[in-house]
């Protein structure tokens, strides 16, 4: 598995995205407003929290990509937790498997706001959508 992202400016720039060696792709917009809190985590179980991380986007790249190389998706995997209510205080992650021969991780994406930000997220193999949303 890769995670990329761009350094410049450019569209992409709100852009993060895993990919793994059978084109299975996780998107993330990762363009920020104010009243809320967002990233990205994996841990070694799912979990609301990101607490004993082993990566986040504050993560050297480089570390990332060499540590997850022999790492794919598991497609039949997704989760979506929430928390709160609309309108105030929203926590929201979705979660996805990585596997590898021994193993398992989770990829968690997640959304601390005020019920009014929303960031995109897309989970597709060889661009065809298994799922999308919102968190």
């Amino acid at each position: 598995m890769r995670y990329f992202d761009s350094d410049t400016n450019s569209f992409w720039s709100t852009k993060v995205n895993f990919a793994d060696e059978n084109n299975v792709l996780v998107g993330y917009d990762f363009a920020g407003s104010c009243c809320e809190q967002f990233g990205w985590y994996i841990h070694d179980k799912v979990t609301k929290n990101g607490g004993g991380a082993l990566f986040n986007e504050n993560t050297d790249r480089t570390a990332v990509n060499q540590s997850l190389k022999d790492w794919t998706f598991d497609t039949s995997f997704f989760q979506e937790l929430e928390e709160g209510a609309h309108g105030c205080d929203v926590h929201r992650t979705a979660v996805f498997r990585l596997v590898n021969e021994d193993n398992e991780l989770f990829l968690h994406l997640f959304n601390d706001h005020n019920g009014y930000y929303g960031h995109g997220f897309d989970f597709s193999v060889d661009e065809k959508i298994i799922k999308t949303g919102v968190l």
